[in-house]
C-alpha cells in the first residue's frame, strides 16, 4: 500500500518556552538500526537546535553523530538546518562522523491518538506519527566506510509549550515493529490525572496498548534522559534537563512477530521519579 506523502507538522507554540523534535528510525533486515533526532528549542526568543544520528550494527559496533545547530528554518514543506534538509520524503545531512541521504516512501497515512495529547491551560503537548511505516533507501557514509541502507522506516513529531516544571508525566512507553508487509506502533503516557494509550497496526488505530510478541531483546541505551545528545542544546541544556526531570530512559532492539511473520522492533520506557 502506497500512501500520500505526509506533511511535516507545524506548531507555533505559546509563551516563552517551546520545544519540538522529529524522531526517525530505520530498521534493516539484518538488525542494523539507524535513529535520527532533529529538534529545536525556543526560550525567551532565543532559538537553538540539535541533530543527532545513531547507527547501531549487528556486530555491536555503533557510530554517533551529535551536531549543534544554529536553528531549523522552514522553507515550504522542507526544514533546513546546517548541512542538512528534512522533507516529507527525504532526509539528508553531512557530518564529520556520519553522513546520509535517505528517501522515504510511505506505506500508510499519518496516525495519532488525539491532538493535543495533553493540555495545560492554553499550552499543550502534541505527538503525531507522521510516517507509521515507510520504505527507506539511501546511503550512509563515515570516515573509511559506508553502507547502502534499505529497510523499514518510521517518523513521529513531538511539540511542547507546557512549562517544563508543570509537565505532569510519570511514565511513557513507546515502541514500533515491522515484519514482512506488517507494521505496528504502541504508546502509553501516564500522568497524575490520566493514562493516554493507543496502538496502531497495519492502518488500524485502537485505544489500548497492543504489543506484538517480542524476544531476543538487547538494551542499546540505559541512561538519564537529560544526558542524551538530542537534549544537549547549548545554553538551553539546563532548561531541557529540567524538562526531563529525574527521568530515566531504557531502549531496546528486539525480534518481533507480527501476523506470524518475523521482523524487528525498537521500543523504550521513560520514567520520572
Amino acid at each position: 500500500m502506497i500512501a500520500a506523502p505526509a506533511k511535516l507538522t507545524v506548531t507555533q507554540g505559546r509563551g516563552p518556552f517551546f520545544f519540538e523534535k522529529w524522531y526517525l528510525d530505520t530498521i534493516v533486515a539484518d538488525g542494523t538500526l539507524l535513529i535520527i533526532v532533529l529538534g529545536q528549542v525556543r526560550i525567551l526568543g532565543l532559538r537553538l537546535a540539535r541533530f543527532a544520528a545513531e547507527l547501531y550494527r549487528p556486530d555491536g559496533s555503533s557510530i554517533h553523530e551529535p551536531l549543534a545547530l544554529g536553528k531549523i528554518c522552514r522553507l515550504g514543506e522542507a526544514r533546513l538546518f546546517d548541512g542538512g534538509r528534512l522533507t516529507p520524503t527525504q532526509l539528508a545531512w553531512n557530518g564529520p562522523n556520519l553522513s546520509g541521504d535517505l528517501r522515504l516512501t510511505p506505506r500508510h497515512s499519518p496516525s495519532q491518538i488525539r491532538d493535543p495529547l495533553l493540555r495545560h491551560g492554553r499550552r499543550q503537548l502534541r505527538w503525531l506519527v507522521e510516517l507509521p511505516d515507510a520504505d527507506v533507501e539511501g546511503r550512509l557514509t563515515w570516515p573509511g566506510g559506508g553502507l547502502d541502507l534499505r529497510g523499514r522506516g518510521y517518523r513521529d513529531y513531538l511539540a511542547l509549550d507546557i512549562l517544563p516544571w508543570r509537565l505532569p508525566i510519570h511514565e511513557m512507553v513507546w515502541g514500533r515493529a515491522c515484519s514482512a508487509d506488517h507494521a505496528s506502533w504502541w504508546f502509553q503516557l501516564t500522568t497524575r490525572e490520566e493514562t493516554v494509550a493507543g496502538s496502531w497496526r497495519d492502518g488500524d488505530l485502537t485505544a489500548d496498548v497492543s504489543i506484538p510478541r517480542l524476544f531476543d531483546q538487547r538494551v542499546f541505551e540505559d541512561q538519564q534522559l537529560g544526558d542524551t545528545s538530542p537534549l544537549r542544546i547549548g545554553l538551553a541544556r539546563g532548561v531541557l534537563r529540567r524538562l526531563a526531570g529525574d527521568s530515566h530512559r531504557t531502549r531496546w532492539l528486539a525480534r518481533a512477530e507480527l501476523e506470524g511473520a518475523l521482523g524487528w522492533a525498537v521500543h523504550e520506557q521513560l520514567r520520572w521519579r
